[in-house]
């Protein structure tokens, strides 16, 4: 698949081919596509709350959190104990030290307000909670990196992303009271809070940034401070990515490499004749997949080089889209569509409402140069759907010469967002 930063048109390209032996004609469908964009990612809300000598540190959203989006707690501890993430979290990184720390994580049910870290033991704690939307529903965790030190430039830690499009989290929890700022490599700054009273010793700072990536690379931030002991962690969270593409796909759900659909072969003869085939069967199924906000798309097929091209052998050819002769693409050639009679099976818990095959129809140069194959209107988003069963029919013009080559055409599956 060719990525791209437009979804509103999905290409899949084809090319008609078959064994010929003998007197016989024969054609095949090639296949190719593009597609994707990245959605945006927002932070929602965040905020934080820090105390001492506790066992436990709750800090409160403004609002309910979302179902579906992203929530992440960073818990920071002065002492060198183990901290617990918030209740139904998943760890993402949890170390203990002096300082202690942990990253955790879930996807909202919704409604979601209070968010608590505990620990083992009474000490000082800090917590700093996120809620972030555009982000994926299912194992959004991505890696994890980490560091550990003693000076006024404490840092995230790398890690290698596994994903282009990723959300970093940056945690820093500090034995001292200072203040966090100069975050490099373009992370924004979203937390920067302290807690203690008295001497230096009974003080701790803690901090949070973020940025998000496009990119698969090592990715890291360092920023200024006191100098102290130090703690740093890194969590890269999968960004959603909206899909609308075409792509052709075997019985379980696996990209084909080289698909093809063969046309019956004929006889070569001194009178018009047809033949014909299946676009679209259980192992070369034409799968639709829609996880973006738009619920209205067409798919069309088209020749890949246009109302001008061709059938050929590499030395004789015919046409694909004359409707002159009697019956209709007798003379010179035509090619027919049949939607009418395709199979549309939707994922399984989606629904095919709203989603019509198109009329049975013929190429004719300058008037039909695109046929519509599936359109939707208001259908079911993340979903995909699989298209088989469209009948083709060629008009093969008389005298059309015998090959062992065989007479191929390159045709285009178009998905556009309507």
């Amino acid at each position: 698949m060719i990525s791209t930063k437009n979804p509103r048109s999905h290409t899949y390209t084809l090319r008609f081919v078959a064994t010929t032996i003998g007197l016989l004609l024969s054609f095949v469908l090639l296949l190719v596509m593009t597609g994707n964009s990245r959605a945006d990612v927002s932070l929602v809300q965040t905020t934080n709350s820090a105390d001492r000598d506790v066992t436990n540190i709750t800090a409160t959203f403004g609002s309910a959190a979302t179902e579906g989006n992203l929530l992440i707690a960073v818990c920071g501890s002065k002492d060198s104990i183990t901290i617990s993430g918030p209740s139904g979290f998943t760890t993402a990184i949890n170390q203990t030290g002096v300082p202690s720390q942990g990253i955790f994580y879930k996807v909202a049910d919704g409604g979601e307000t209070n968010l608590t870290c505990a620990s083992n033991s009474q000490t000082y704690l800090g917590i700093h909670i996120y809620e972030y939307s555009g982000m994926v529903t299912s194992e959004p965790l991505d890696s994890t990196g980490s560091a550990s030190g003693s000076s006024d430039t404490p840092s995230s830690g790398e890690l290698n992303t596994n994903t282009a499009d990723t959300l970093l989290i940056a945690g820093l929890t500090l034995n001292t009271e200072s203040s966090i700022s100069g975050w490099s490599n373009s992370f924004t700054e979203e937390h920067d809070f302290t807690i203690g009273a008295g001497r230096p010793a009974d003080r701790m700072t803690f901090g949070g940034a973020w940025r998000t990536t496009s990119t698969t690379d090592t990715y890291s931030t360092t920023a200024t401070s006191d100098n102290d002991d130090w703690r740093g962690q890194i969590a890269a969270f999968r960004i959603h990515v909206p899909i609308l593409s075409v792509d052709i796909v075997d019985s379980s759900g696996e990209p084909v490499s080289s698909p093809s659909v063969g046309l019956s072969s004929v006889d070569a003869s001194l009178e018009c004749q047809t033949t014909n085939g299946t676009l679209g069967t259980s192992n070369e199924r034409i799968r639709i997949n829609n996880t973006t906000q738009n619920d209205n798309w067409t798919l069309t097929m088209a020749a890949t080089d246009g109302s001008g091209a061709a059938w050929s052998n590499g030395e004789a050819s015919y046409s694909f889209n004359d409707s002159a002769g009697n019956p209709s693409g007798c003379d010179s050639g035509q090619l027919s569509l049949n939607p009418s009679t395709a199979s549309i099976a939707p994922q399984t818990g989606c629904s095919s409402a709203g989603i019509s095959s198109g009329s049975n129809a013929a190429f004719s140069q300058g008037v039909t140069d695109s046929i519509t194959l599936l359109t939707a209107t208001e259908s079911q988003t993340n979903c995909y759907f699989d298209l088989t069963n469209v009948g083709l029919t060629q008009a093969i013009p008389p005298e059309t010469p015998a090959s062992g080559t065989p007479y191929s055409l390159n045709v285009s599956l178009t998905l556009t967002a309507n």
